[in-house]
């Protein structure tokens, strides 16, 4: 193990060493597979990890909103909530959810500083790393963006899983299984210069002997330029009956409502009561939309998408 930990960190000072100029083209990643006609509108989940470019640029400009004094190499992430009524009183109460449960806090200042914010229909909770020696050593293990371009152009790794329907709509008395084949994409799309990916090869071609069996994986995966792929499947009526029935035999519960399931929750005997303040928090306050974002170096960007989440917990808490 410290072998390898030993070769990736020289890797990625040899990464960070090299002084480019010209790029060359882009190539990279883009397969989508579609089930029927789907959008952004329904539950969902998009992430992106940000080598390079104007969308980096965007998320630390962001970070700026939380910590107006962010340094350029400061390490720093940001949960983003959507809210309903007033964004303070949400904070407010969160908080106090955080004491009730005696969460330690506190214990995060010897670390870096934690921070909430009231922003406009939503709440930031942020955490800037301090200059200690745990920072330091991560900063010394990752890749910085100009490995990976100029910034004049997004490099990024993206995913993105969407459905076609809502927790709202789950209310009914269909089965939750018929809202899931309902509609669905799946998405991967990514980027890279081919100059990086020739610096990156002929970095871990010098370390092939460390590397040993994993370098013919690496060498499968950057030895393609490109790979594109769209594969969309409409389903028949007929189809999701047959579905369904299949889902029903393997596991019950797959046919149940969420109603049903609701019900069931509680009549298993658990402890609610414990969880009632959060449950409570996400019916009267979030508005189903929750981003996760920071900067280590390279940044990262998670988007969940959860819309009528607080109006299921809401009839949860009701019944």
């Amino acid at each position: 193990m410290d072998q390898i930990l030993g070769t990736a960190m020289e890797v990625v000072g040899e990464m960070n060493e090299i002084e480019e100029s010209n790029y060359g083209a882009l190539s990279g990643v883009d397969i989508k597979v579609k089930l029927n006609d789907c959008d952004e509108s329904g539950i969902g989940i998009k992430g992106q990890i940000l080598f390079s470019g104007p969308t980096l640029g965007q998320v630390k400009s962001n970070g700026t909103l939380v910590f107006p004094d962010l340094a350029e190499d400061d390490m720093f992430t940001i949960l983003t909530l959507r809210t309903k009524g007033d964004p303070q009183a949400a904070i407010d109460e969160l908080q106090g959810i955080i004491e009730a449960f005696g969460l330690p806090l506190e214990a995060l200042s010897q670390f870096g500083e934690l921070k909430f914010q009231a922003g406009d229909g939503e709440i930031h909770i942020g955490f800037k790393a301090s200059e200690n020696p745990y920072s330091q050593m991560i900063l010394g293990m990752l890749i910085k963006p100009k490995f990976f371009g100029d910034g004049s152009q997004d490099i990024t790794g993206d995913f993105a899983f969407n459905m076609g329907t809502t927790f709202s709509e789950m209310l009914n008395d269909d089965p939750i299984f018929t809202h899931i084949i309902k509609a669905m994409t799946f998405e991967i799309k990514g980027s890279i210069h081919d100059k990086t990916r020739e610096n990156l090869l002929n970095i871990l071609n010098s370390k092939k002997e460390a590397l040993g069996p994993f370098l013919g994986a690496i060498h499968a995966l950057f030895f393609v330029k490109n790979i594109k792929s769209n594969l969309e499947i409409e389903t028949t009526d007929e189809l999701k009956e047959k579905l369904i029935e299949s889902a029903a035999e393997i596991n019950p519960m797959a046919v149940m409502s969420l109603n049903e399931i609701f019900g069931l929750a509680k009549s298993a005997g658990l402890p609610l009561e414990m969880l009632q303040p959060i449950l409570e928090f996400i019916s009267t306050k979030t508005a189903g939309e929750i981003t996760l974002s920071g900067v280590a170096s390279i940044g990262f960007k998670i988007t969940i998408r959860v819309p009528g989440l607080d109006g299921a917990v809401g009839t949860f808490l009701a019944d």
